[in-house]
């Protein structure tokens, strides 16, 4: 995932950041498959390295809980805090799966726009829609970046409450701990009791 979230930045950067050079404009004597790429950019295809990370992240959610065993992998104080953690990891994927969809979708809708855009913007001989649909072109630009990254606003609200709940749960746990201990100080307590395992987490709710 490291690799596509480098690409996901090196994509944006100019050509000579990596020594490269800016494309030629085309001549009249170039192939058509030729003239017709020549105004396509590899940034143009953004969202579908977005929908390739999305993808990544699905597997690895899904190798994630595929590995986690609730009920040895955790202390049976911990049991409800690892069938949370076990619901917000399917939730996730979810969440990733359907990032693969709008991804693509956004990014197919961002090279049909450039390339109408472009086109309209090249002819020579302009009407008053033209100039209409140019400007609501630019619009839809817009908003094919802004929606997307508006929804990441939740996601991170969301992540940061788990955070916050498993804290708050640890924490309590902690406390817990340190007041029995206290409790029992110079009492004759027997050592290394073991606890009870716990049973399977509930059926995920639909």
């Amino acid at each position: 995932m490291r690799i596509v979230e480098f690409c996901l930045f090196a994509i944006l950067a100019p050509p000579e950041v990596f020594g490269g050079k800016s494309r030629d404009k085309p001549k009249d004597n170039d192939p058509w498959w030729q003239k017709l790429y020549a105004n396509t950019h590899a940034w143009h295809f953004w969202f579908f390295g977005l929908a390739v990370h999305a993808g990544l992240a699905v597997k690895l959610v899904n190798n994630r809980m595929e590995n986690t065993n609730t009920e040895i992998d955790y202390v049976p104080k911990l049991h409800s805090l690892a069938c949370q953690y076990m619901e917000w990891m399917r939730a996730d994927k979810i969440g990733a799966a359907t990032g693969v969809k709008v991804s693509i979708g956004f990014g197919i809708l961002l090279v049909v726009v450039i390339r109408l855009f472009k086109w309209i913007y090249n002819k020579e001989s302009k009407s008053a829609w033209n100039y209409v649909v140019l400007g609501l072109l630019g619009l839809v630009y817009v908003g094919i970046f802004v929606v997307p990254a508006s929804q990441f606003i939740p996601v991170i609200k969301e992540a940061e409450r788990q955070r916050q709940v498993a804290d708050e749960q640890v924490s309590q746990i902690q406390d817990k701990i340190v007041r029995e201990e206290a409790q029992n100080a110079g009492k004759n307590v027997p050592a290394n009791l073991v606890e009870e395992p716990p049973g399977p987490c509930p059926n995920p709710t639909p």
